[in-house]
């Protein structure tokens, strides 16, 4: 695969006589609800170097999407290559403080991200004795203050980065809480 940005991607192909230095390919996209995306394209030996850019082609993934990229030419049909939309975690999700009761966590936002592929909100989520407690925070929210928790115990916090249309992509820590 050349590039995978959010909700595109390209991908290169050599011929290496392999194909017989053909110049006219077929491009398919297919997705689990079927046919997504075709196109004719071609390329112009020597190079025999030929490529597929999906956003040239408005052919968009939808969020959390894979899809499978195959290539034909002169009868024969490459392997399927997947491509999955590339939605990010939040970084460096860390503890910075911690008590007998009480802990607080940061994050980094996602970087890399294309304008198309934003963090809506972030969920943070714990697991206490008595079951889980979650929190929705803004997307501008990179600190959150954890109370009520039961001492010398363990927990698993999660920190769930939701993008557009609910795509969700998470990062964990696990801490313990201090002794009294």
């Amino acid at each position: 695969m050349n590039f995978l940005k959010c909700r595109s991607f390209g991908v290169k192909w050599e011929d290496e006589g392999l194909w017989n230095n053909i110049t006219n390919y077929f491009v398919e996209v297919n997705s689990s609800a079927g046919i997504k995306c075709t196109k004719n394209t071609s390329c112009n030996p020597p190079t025999s170097i030929c490529s597929y850019n999906s956003e040239k082609q408005n052919c968009f993934l939808d969020p959390c999407e894979s899809v499978n990229v195959t290539v034909t030419g002169n009868g024969t049909t490459s392997k399927p290559l997947t491509v999955t939309s590339d939605f990010k975690p939040p970084k460096y999700l860390q503890v910075t403080e911690l008590q007998e009761s009480t802990m607080t966590i940061e994050w980094d936002k996602p970087d890399g991200l294309e304008p198309s592929c934003t963090v809506q909100n972030y969920n943070v989520t714990w697991h206490p004795p008595d079951g889980e407690k979650a929190e929705l925070l803004s997307n501008d929210t990179e600190t959150y203050h954890i109370t009520g928790l039961i001492p010398c115990s363990n927990y698993t916090i999660d920190v769930l980065a939701i993008h557009d249309d609910n795509c969700k992509s998470v990062d964990r820590v696990v801490s313990q809480t201090k002794n009294k």
